[in-house]
């Protein structure tokens, strides 16, 4: 028999590889180059780093490494912008992860 916390992994493994699966049938992948993520991020101007920084919290719930938005940031931005960005955006994930485990997920952070 399958336990609960298995269950959770299962889940979020199959989330993932669907998201993957779905990306590539979507033509996305395709798409995830330094000209397209640089334009990406640029075409929302001021919004742009807010953006960013929403993305990389995003990937941190989601287990995805932060060195690639840390990649991202340095392909759209001049290093004086991108590194505190970075910076910055790690901090902010780094919050929202421990905010979500100690108060949405307490009980199954525990086990």
């Amino acid at each position: 028999m399958i336990g609960p916390e298995m269950r959770v992994r299962l889940a979020v493994l199959v989330l993932l590889l669907g998201g993957i699966v779905a990306a590539w049938a979507s033509g996305l992948l395709a798409h995830l180059h330094p000209e397209s993520i640089r334009a990406f991020l640029l075409g929302w101007g001021a919004l742009g780093p807010v953006i960013f920084v929403g993305l990389y919290a995003l990937g941190e719930i989601v287990a995805i490494p932060s060195v690639l938005f840390v990649i991202a940031a340095g392909m759209a931005w001049p290093a004086v912008v991108a590194i505190p960005l970075a910076w910055g955006a790690s901090v902010f994930s780094a919050l929202v992860v421990f905010l979500i485990s100690r108060y949405l997920a307490r009980d199954f952070v525990q086990r």
